[in-house]
């Protein structure tokens, strides 16, 4: 059984993966097809099975939702209003992505596409 500080060890890549937006800085060296998702409808072992890497485009940053309700209504989903704000808020990393996925799992994504 692990105790409290081994989990906190096994745990601190992740954060640190996931608050310092560690996995777009990875893609800087990266010569593969770099491939921008909206869901986890969309399987990693599609992306990796053409030598590509995967980019989650909402990953749960408050204000990049915020600057999307710029552009759309502040009604339609936190998912997708971040998604359309990603050329504003990350220019490189839209200038990176070779292709933009968006499963058309709920009306807002759809109408995102």
């Amino acid at each position: 059984m692990t105790n409290h500080a081994e989990l906190e060890s096994c745990l601190s890549y992740f954060r640190e993966f996931v608050t310092a937006r560690q996995g777009e800085r990875e893609l800087v060296d990266f010569d593969g097809p770099v491939i921008g998702v909206s869901c986890n409808f969309v399987p990693d072992e599609l992306v990796w099975a053409v030598g590509g890497r995967t980019v989650r485009l909402c990953g749960g940053d408050s204000q990049w939702q915020e600057e999307g309700e710029n552009l759309l209504s502040r009604h339609v989903c936190p998912v997708a209003t971040a998604t359309a704000a990603l050329p504003k808020m990350d220019p490189q990393l839209w200038e990176r992505l070779d292709l933009l996925v968006i499963p058309a799992s709920c009306d807002a994504k759809k109408k995102l596409a």
